[in-house]
């Protein structure tokens, strides 16, 4: 009798197994429409419109913060001269830097810079002492303290007026604090005591000034200066409205600076006349 085969289901499905493993293809990746880290036109303009959005909302953040910067370096600057007219006052018998012109510019030079206050505080600002000789053919120095940086901005050449003093007379001494280089003889300028004497008269009563509220030298523009109907042309190089936006730097004549608002504020000069307003 022939030898009888038994098949088992654990014989059958390991030749099942076998034949699957032999005869089976290996797995295919479907092909990708795209190569790995490309964009498409949805998502790169989902991009651009984020980077849109972000610049809307930082730009002006920006701009605001730039302007103040500008601002806090033209109170830093105003500081600085302010002790540096004190310490002028204290080796000078407490006569106060003078005389000088209404109009401040930061170039000077030693010949051709009458009434330049940087002219005459070079040794207390650490600036040059304006002894390169003078006329227009030579080079002026340039006091960087005396330029506002909102001013540089507009007029880079810096070919106009960045500060301006009060010269508003002082009834009572017929002149300005300042003294004034302008004038026949050249008026000299008063010692610091003398401010504290400082009255106006109001409504008929002679009243003292508030030195704290009375600015002695501030940033300046066109509408501070009050073109008096001259064209810009015949006159200095000066902002059309002031470079702080809502308020003027101020030196005030009790030597503390502070950002002057404009509705506290009158227009103090004519740059073509040199006339002082409410003198």
């Amino acid at each position: 009798m022939s030898p009888k085969f038994r098949i088992g289901p654990e014989d059958i499905y390991d030749t099942v197994h076998k034949v699957f493993l032999q005869t089976r293809l290996p797995l295919m990746k479907p092909k990708s429409s795209r190569s790995r880290g490309a964009f498409t036109l949805i998502e790169l303009l989902v991009v651009i419109a984020i980077i849109a959005v972000l610049a809307g909302i930082l730009l002006p953040v920006m701009s605001t913060v730039m302007k103040h910067a500008d601002s806090s370096k033209c109170v830093s600057n105003l500081r600085q001269i302010g002790m540096a007219i004190n310490s002028y006052s204290g080796d000078h018998a407490e006569a106060l830097p003078g005389p000088l012109t209404l109009a401040q510019l930061p170039t000077y030079n030693s010949s051709s810079s009458k009434g330049s206050l940087p002219m005459l505080l070079t040794s207390y600002l650490s600036i040059p002492d304006g002894a390169n000789g003078g006329g227009s053919s030579v080079a002026a120095n340039k006091a960087n303290v005396f330029v506002c940086p909102a001013y540089l901005k507009q007029f880079p050449k810096i070919d106009g007026a960045v500060y301006a003093m009060n010269m508003r007379q002082m009834t009572s001494y017929g002149q300005a604090p300042w003294g004034n280089s302008d004038a026949s003889g050249d008026q000299q300028p008063v010692r610091k005591g003398v401010l504290g004497t400082w009255t106006e008269n109001l409504g008929g009563d002679e009243r003292p000034v508030d030195l704290s509220r009375t600015f002695a030298m501030r940033d300046t523009d066109a509408q501070d200066a009050q073109y008096g109907g001259a064209t810009p042309s015949a006159s200095y190089s000066l902002g059309k409205t002031p470079f702080h936006g809502d308020h003027r730097n101020t030196l005030f004549f009790d030597f503390h600076v502070a950002e002057m608002p404009l509705t506290d504020e009158t227009p103090s000069w004519d740059p073509v006349t040199g006339a002082v307003n409410g003198s």
